[in-house]
């Protein structure tokens, strides 16, 4: 079969306008290492497999990994869910499958590195069907700049949805791979679009302005997040912040396009909701290198990061004031990652185009007009479902409202939208 030498990622067709280098920022962790080249400076410079022990391997009990962070647990976390819902699902099967001969898990985890990743940072890999990913293209910066970037004005109208348009980018790229039948490669940028729609769950990424980062958060959010679903036993109840809520709502039925996915991760992070606080709270309180504030009265004063190691869910604050609510919105914004994520998993499953992976060795047929990155024509010609309807409703009026309720507010919904009202309204009208 041919080789062919595949320019992955976002076609340059996709935007027309170079987004400027971003300020640096801080979102959900990638693993302790994962960044910090200088320590591990052979990093991507390997086959995709050579990784596996740094996602999968503690060096003892209570300790982090170097690869395994918050994104991995959130993107592992939302393909075990699904897979538990559709265990029949022949991809799904292999991509959750550690044993697996083409390690498609791997890739999958490695893909959640790759948006955080700087251009200059060798990231390369080569799959089995021969297709190469290249990080030194414009749309892999344009991608590293942007990915991260979706705000609102305060009536909730979206400001700049350069995250959404990463999502979809990115979902046109899981197309192409699957066309050409290279289950590595939809793996990886699988992997990528869960750390894009992810990251609009991270207060930092929805408050336009803000610079300085809080890498403390990050940091202790990492250190109650590191453990594999094979280190708690696939329970994760007792975890300090747990998944209880995603557990009882993610159904079959939930399916949801990347943009629109991004979109109401993001809205629900920046203005919260009646049992969730918003981001600012979040900014507010953030923990800094002066005083780590909340994070400092679980089980006494805190001292160092590795004490939270071992935190488990009884731990957690039941004061019914601030400090449960801080903690309970955390909990609440990983949740709303993760739902998100196993759902528009569920949307590629069912749309992407997924038939083997056999390796077609063929050039990936060109659509005429791939997306472009307009804007407007992304938010009103992407075919809405009503699960992405139902989305609104479940994270914003309760964190999660059944699926029923929600289809029965759908006549509503669309007319709220068909009267030109702001997304904003639709919170207001459920809270």
């Amino acid at each position: 079969m041919k080789k062919i030498n595949y320019l992955y990622f976002v076609s340059a067709l996709f935007f027309v306008i170079i987004i400027s280098r971003a300020t640096m920022t801080y979102a959900w962790s990638n693993g302790y290492l994962v960044g910090t080249h200088e320590l591990d400076p052979g990093w991507g410079q390997h086959p995709v497999p050579v990784y596996q022990q740094y996602y999968t391997m503690a060096v003892g009990p209570n300790t982090l990994r170097r690869y395994y962070g918050t994104h991995d647990w959130i993107a592992e976390s939302a393909l075990k869910l699904l897979y538990n819902i559709r265990p029949d699902n022949e991809f799904l099967g292999r991509l959750q499958n550690y044993n697996d001969p083409d390690n498609l898990i791997f890739y999958y985890l490695y893909g959640t590195e790759i948006p955080d990743l700087e251009s200059g940072v060798p990231s390369y890999f080569q799959t089995r069907c021969g297709n190469r990913y290249e990080p030194q293209f414009q749309s892999h910066k344009t991608l590293v700049n942007s990915h991260n970037r979706l705000y609102f004005f305060e009536n909730g109208d979206i400001k700049e949805d350069s995250a959404c348009q990463a999502a979809n980018a990115l979902y046109y790229e899981i197309q192409e791979a699957f066309k050409i039948k290279d289950c590595q490669l939809a793996a990886t940028f699988i992997g990528a679009l869960m750390h894009v729609i992810a990251d609009a769950t991270f207060y930092y990424h929805v408050l336009e302005g803000i610079n300085v980062g809080r890498p403390e958060y990050q940091t202790h959010v990492l250190h109650v997040t590191f453990r594999t679903w094979s280190d708690v036993n696939f329970d994760r109840n007792n975890e300090f912040f747990n998944l209880d809520e995603v557990i009882n709502k993610l159904t079959v039925m939930d399916q949801f396009s990347p943009y629109f996915a991004t979109l109401w991760a993001g809205l629900n992070t920046r203005f919260g909701s009646f049992l969730y606080k918003d981001a600012e709270f979040l900014l507010n309180n953030a923990p800094t290198t002066i005083s780590h504030h909340y994070w400092t009265l679980i089980e006494g004063y805190w001292s160092e990061y590795s004490q939270e190691n071992t935190w488990t869910h009884s731990m957690r604050p039941s004061t019914a004031d601030d400090f449960q609510a801080y903690f309970d919105t955390v909990e609440h914004n990983l949740n709303q990652a993760v739902y998100y994520c196993a759902a528009t998993l569920n949307y590629i499953i069912n749309n992407a185009g997924y038939t083997d992976c056999q390796c077609s060795g063929e050039n990936p047929p060109q659509e005429q007009n791939p997306p472009s990155g307009d804007g407007d024509r992304d938010r009103v010609g992407i075919p809405l479902a009503t699960s992405e309807f139902s989305a609104l409703l479940f994270f914003n009026a309760v964190g999660l409202a059944s699926t029923a309720i929600a289809f029965t507010m759908m006549k509503l919904i669309e007319k709220v939208l068909q009267e030109g009202k702001s997304l904003k309204s639709l919170v207001k009208i459920f809270n």
